[in-house]
């Protein structure tokens, strides 16, 4: 069980993560792990993913190459939603048609989705969350927008939410992992 956070800012998107896995029939063990659920392809992509842990081993073996040069010209979003699926979803097929493993996808201050179909598309939301307590990350994060001090510090709103969905959900544990990206 996992939890990623995006949010966006004026300087990119910042992503937060629980660093978790559950085994077993019941999910009663818990593993940290030494390679995070979320990275950092390139100064201007990252990427985070929930579900199968086999996915986060096929994402890490992707050739970002096409990807990391569109968000390097800037190209519109439709461009790199194009990148993203060419790269992304026959590599993942086989992941994807257990409907075990979706993806977000940061690139400069457009954030994406990859979801257990196959579909890749772009998010207009300023945050985005995916796990097994996404509800109550984006409940968090509302709430933090809307009574949260005048200037939307990015940071702080992604700790509140992995703190209120720890609170709730005993599979998300700290310490929380970072990775950013810059627009």
């Amino acid at each position: 069980m996992s939890l990623i956070i995006a949010v966006k800012q004026q300087s990119g998107v910042l992503l937060c993560s629980d660093n978790v896995m559950h085994e077993g029939s019941d999910g009663a063990r818990m593993l940290r792990l030494s390679v995070p659920k979320l990275w950092n392809v390139s100064e201007r992509v990252a990427v985070g993913m929930v579900g199968a842990a086999r996915m986060r081993n096929v994402l890490r073996t992707i050739d970002w190459g096409e990807i990391v040069s569109r968000a390097d010209s800037f190209a519109p979003a439709d461009e790199i939603e194009r990148a993203i699926t060419s790269a992304v979803v026959p590599a993942a097929r086989e992941e994807l048609r257990d409907e075990k493993a979706w993806a977000l996808f940061a690139v400069g201050r457009e954030l994406f989705q990859l979801s257990a179909d196959g579909s890749v598309v772009a998010l207009a939301e300023p945050y985005w969350t995916l796990g097994c307590a996404e509800l109550v990350a984006l409940g968090a994060l509302h709430a933090y927008r809307l009574i949260g001090p005048s200037a939307f510090d990015a940071c702080r709103a992604a700790e509140t939410a992995m703190d209120a969905a720890a609170q709730y959900m005993s599979a998300i544990v700290p310490p929380w992992v970072w990775a950013e990206t810059v627009s």
